[in-house]
């Protein structure tokens, strides 16, 4: 197919990640994460988007992400 890409430099574009940490995620971690999120963009079916998310980056965001992620953690 002409539109599409040439499946061998696709394959050498993957990312390859030697180790992966089983190690908790950290708040820096999730802070991250949601200054990355792409704003304007529709929720998912959670109802959740990068704009809620923003609105209270330093307090309660990451912090209920933080103590939900750890209850989760195995």
């Amino acid at each position: 197919m002409m539109n599409r890409p040439n499946p061998e430099q696709v394959a050498m574009s993957i990312e390859v990640i030697d180790e992966i940490t089983s190690d908790p995620i950290t708040r820096v971690e999730i802070r991250v994460a949601i200054f990355d999120m792409s704003a304007g963009r529709a929720p998912c079916v959670d109802g959740i988007n990068a704009d809620l998310l923003n609105a209270d980056i330093l307090t309660t965001s990451v912090d209920t992400l933080y103590h939900c992620f750890g209850k989760v953690w195995l």
